[in-house]
């Protein structure tokens, strides 16, 4: 039986394998990954099998997935869901056979079965090959047109090669490196026009085809995708969700995240090329598959019929430099650094049957080196199906359970607030995010709002909002909030679900039931180290600092050296008044967890609060270091250095504000205000005109311009 014949076997019998754990073994998408596909991509493709389309699913990623499961849902009576699950072990299975064809073309038959075997316990592959997503799909697209364009060039396979290159694409945007790199390698080859003419047809036809299918439906919708480039750059330490309504909302464009600080792009991205190699190590590859990994790139940089591949690979690692680092992003890479270990085993092998055939004393060196290749290979398998069970285990059940219980209610078609879409996905209701910055009194508002009816809280909830905690207690009751359904079908996993009260609600009586609530829930967990720091944030939140205070201290006689108990208690004592104890605290959290732009915008107002003004500029420009776009930080360095009479600086820290939001009427007053202080009226008038070109009001520009050091 010929080699790749047996490939086909062994990666069919992977692949089912695959689909039998993806369907039976996962009915409950996990968080991250397949949080978009329950928030979009679902909706999306049911939108896209009823021929609807609706653009507002397509802000970070184009319609190349859900349209493969609405292509792929028609055998299974229009059950995307099942589809999805279905699509990422074949699509897994496609890119390793193509995968096993490239390495082989380009170094050899033994290089190519190593390359598979290390492909099939690969736990990164195998990870995504369950969890549905882009990820599979899009990687088999990629070595697809990466095969057919390194392939002796034909003009079907060359267009055929475009086209899966435009799909790839629409499919993940970071896959766009494949069509300059296609064009390299073409340009350099026999008959380079007809190929370059067949592979721009081909690459034209879905990108061509989206483009006018979205400009008869509205236009092409704006791709986001610069928010986690601006992300990476300028909201180190900072969440996705608050950078989003803060910082990132100074950005419109992946131009304008450039135009802000170009050094900082070239910077960061080169020193991204290299750490992130690093953490391919430990992330994408196994350190002892990279033992030889690492040695083998450079034999495969010296191969001539590798380099066009490895090419590839260079260009498609420097655009995922751009943003923060995830195994996910750099999968297309797996196939070339297994390659890479597959051909210093085969050089080491070599070395080891010429040693052998030299001296008998080296008789068990090739046994020997076979033998390791299949610890190595046992070793990636055992870690694959450990992850793979335990990425499985924490599936949040409850909010299926939950959702299902919440569609026998009748509630399908309301509105439910969540922080992640899962429960209203199976309870068939809409969603509403979770807000960010709102009180446990405001939610009821900001439901209303937001058009929801209802509330769920999940563990995710409670560690991503914790000072929502006491709502995670079965039978709470407060003014607002009536607890409709509560269920724990695992000792770390439950859901409760509320419904939201449209009556105005009293806040003396408020306060008074989440404190008789928060004692409820304290009493339950007396011992619980969880609740106690839930608690403290409550706490905080009422305005009881030092109730909070004995909360943290708790902790800490338990035994607690956790930067989240230092952060709350620099707040509480902070807001007690105690500065110097607030900036220990903030400096023992610093010394507990990377130092972020939080910790030092913290510092720098406890020591301006102090009146250690020079203290106070040091650490706010370490915090404008760590999240340039964050105006709130340039305010506040502005205004120290206006109380230091230091009126240029001051004003040049403004004008770096008013780049990020030429629209904030008070970052230019303050600007106007320095430059007054510093005497400079020409440059006055100058944003004073440019303020009315923006349409912002005079009197709301020229009010109290010369008192900026007062506010």
């Amino acid at each position: 039986m010929p080699h790749s014949a047996r490939a086909a076997i062994v990666i069919a019998i992977w692949t089912l394998g695959l689909v039998v754990v993806a369907v039976f073994a996962h009915p409950t998408p996990l968080y991250f990954v397949e949080t978009d596909l329950v928030g979009e991509y679902l909706p999306a493709a049911r939108e896209l099998a009823a021929g609807t389309l609706n653009l507002s699913h397509y802000a970070f990623k184009g319609p190349g997935y859900p349209l493969l499961l609405a292509w792929l849902s028609a055998p299974f009576r229009g059950d995307v869901a099942l589809a999805a699950r279905i699509l990422s072990p074949l699509a897994a299975g496609a890119a390793t056979w193509f995968a096993f064809l490239l390495v082989r073309m380009t170094l050899g038959a033994t290089a190519s079965w190593l390359t598979l075997l290390q492909l099939l316990v690969a736990p990164v592959l195998v990870r995504y090959a369950v969890e549905a997503g882009t990820d599979a799909p899009a990687l088999a697209l990629m070595v697809a047109s990466t095969f057919l364009v390194l392939r002796p060039a034909k003009s079907w396979s060359v267009a055929m090669a475009g086209f899966l290159a435009g799909y790839a694409v629409l499919t993940r945007s970071n896959a766009v490196f494949l069509l300059p790199c296609a064009v390299a390698v073409l340009a350099l080859r026999p008959r380079r026009i007809q190929n370059l003419v067949s592979y721009a047809v081909g690459a034209v036809v879905p990108l061509g085809a989206w483009a006018l299918i979205a400009a008869r439906a509205g236009g092409l919708p704006p791709d986001r995708n610069y928010l986690n480039v601006a992300w990476e750059l300028y909201g180190h330490g900072v969440a996705w969700d608050q950078f989003e309504a803060g910082a990132g909302s100074n950005f419109h464009s992946l131009a304008g995240v450039i135009a802000h600080d170009p050094f900082r792009v070239v910077l960061h991205t080169a020193q991204n090329l290299i750490v992130h190699r690093w953490l391919d190590i430990r992330d994408l590859i196994t350190p002892w598959i990279a033992v030889l990994a690492l040695p083998g790139l450079v034999l495969f940089a010296r191969m001539r019929s590798a380099r066009s591949w490895l090419a590839h690979g260079v260009a498609g690692s420097l655009v995922v430099a751009l943003v923060f680092y995830n195994a996910r992003f750099s999968l297309y890479l797996l196939p070339i650094y297994l390659s890479a270990s597959s051909l210093a085993f085969v050089w080491l092998s070599t070395r080891a049957r010429d040693a052998l055939s030299r001296s008998p004393r080296w008789s068990a060196a090739r046994p020997a080196a076979h033998a390791l290749g299949a610890i190595l290979l046992v070793a990636s398998g055992a870690t694959a199906a450990a992850q793979t069970s335990t990425h499985l285990a924490a599936a949040p059940h409850e909010t299926r359970l939950a959702g299902e219980a919440l569609r026998r209610m009748g509630l399908s078609g309301d509105c439910i607030m969540a922080r992640k879409p899962h429960i209203a996905y199976f309870a068939g209701m809409t969603f509403a995010p979770l807000p960010i910055g709102r009180r446990l009194r405001e939610l009821p508002s900001a439901a209303r709002a937001a058009g929801a009816h209802y509330l769920c809280i999940t563990g995710i909830e409670q560690v991503m909002r914790p000072e929502y905690a006491v709502l995670g207690d079965s039978g709470v009751s407060l003014p607002g909030f009536d607890q409709v359904l509560w269920i724990r079908p695992a000792r770390e996993h439950f859901c409760a679900v509320y419904r939201l009260s449209d009556a105005p609600l009293d806040t003396a009586a408020f306060r008074a039931a989440t404190l008789a609530a928060l004692a409820r829930y304290e009493s339950r967990r007396a011992y619980a180290p969880e609740a106690l720091l839930f608690t403290a944030v409550q706490f905080l939140e009422l305005g009881l600092p030092g109730e909070a205070l004995a909360r943290l201290s708790r902790l800490e006689r338990m035994g607690a050296r956790d930067a989240a108990v230092s952060k709350l208690r620099s707040s509480a004592l902070l807001e007690m008044g105690d500065f110097e104890g607030a900036a220990e605290a903030c400096e023992t959290a610093m010394k507990l967890e990377p130092a972020t732009g939080w910790h030092w915008a913290r510092l720098a107002n406890i020591r301006a609060r102090q009146g250690r003004l020079p203290e106070a500029r040091e650490c706010m420009e370490k915090a404008t270091g760590f999240e340039p776009a964050n105006g709130q930080y340039l305010e506040s360095l502005g205004r120290i250095e206006v109380a230091l009479r230091s009126y240029d600086q001051a004003a040049a820290t403004f004008e770096r504000g008013l780049q990020l939001s030429p629209a904030d009427v008070e970052m230019r007053r303050c600007a106007m205000g320095a430059w007054q202080l510093a005497g400079n009226n020409r440059r006055v008038q100058e944003l004073y005109s440019a303020g009315l070109s923006a349409g912002l009001k005079p009197a709301a520009m020229l009010e109290g311009t010369t008192s900026v050091s007062d506010r």
